[in-house]
Formats: C-alpha cells, structure tokens, sequence
C-alpha cells in the first residue's frame, strides 16, 4: 500500500511525500508493519481483536 500510494503521488508532482497512512482493521496485520522502513510515514491503523486489545 505504502509503495503503491508513492508511486501514485510520483505520477502527479514528484515533489509530494506521504507523510501519515491511515488503514483500518482490514489492512492491519504484523507482517505489513514489520515491513515499514524508517524513512516510511507514520501508519494510523485500527486493529482487530485478532491483536488482543478489548474493552476490558
């Protein structure tokens, strides 16, 4: 998702950079974050109970 949006703002102005990716419970999973580089943006994201966080 990360490359494919850069990829898409490169098309427009190579001058635009992601700074902040919001992504819901769908996109979320651990291999995907594992995968960010420091250079990345930020990543906003819900998760689902699949990560263990409830309304205890």
């Amino acid at each position: 998702m990360i490359e494919a949006t850069k990829e898409n703002l490169k098309e427009v102005d190579e001058g635009l950079k992601v700074k902040i990716l919001l992504a819901d419970a769908e996109y979320f999973s651990s291999e995907k974050v594992e995968g960010l580089e420091i250079d990345d943006p930020d990543v906003i994201s819900t998760v689902n109970k699949e990560y263990g966080i409830t309304n205890k």
